[in-house]
Order: C-alpha cells, then sequence, then structure tokens
C-alpha cells in the first residue's frame, strides 16, 4: 500500500483533540496509522465511539458506529 500525504485535521477535530491534547495526540496518532492501513472497503465497526470525531480518517471503508 502506498502512503498518502497526512490529510489536514477538520476543525472540529482539532478542537477535540485540543480538549486534551496530551492524551488525545497519541490516540489519534495510533488511530489515523490503523486507518491508513485498512484497504478500501473493509467493514470497521468503532464500538464506543460517541460521536465518532475520528470518523474522517476512515472515508475509504465502511464505517460503522456503536
Amino acid at each position: 500500500m502506498t502512503k498518502s500525504a497526512p490529510i489536514a485535521l477538520s476543525e472540529a477535530l482539532q478542537k477535540f483533540v485540543d480538549e486534551s491534547p496530551i492524551a488525545r495526540k497519541a490516540q489519534m496518532s495510533f488511530i489515523r496509522r490503523a486507518a491508513q492501513s485498512m484497504s478500501p472497503g473493509i467493514s470497521v465497526l468503532d464500538v464506543g465511539a460517541g460521536n465518532a470525531p475520528y470518523r474522517e480518517f476512515f472515508t475509504h471503508v465502511q464505517y460503522r458506529t456503536l
């Protein structure tokens, strides 16, 4: 899989991360890398997603929340 350039964060996600930067920056980095490693079209279930703040990393997959 070819690595693509990082996509700029939406204003909503940046605000979410800024609310708790120490914890959420590391979490966001992990989630972004995980999302980039997923093949297009696979199904992803985000359990405990709340408002699904990381949804924008998963536009290439079938992203569902619970």
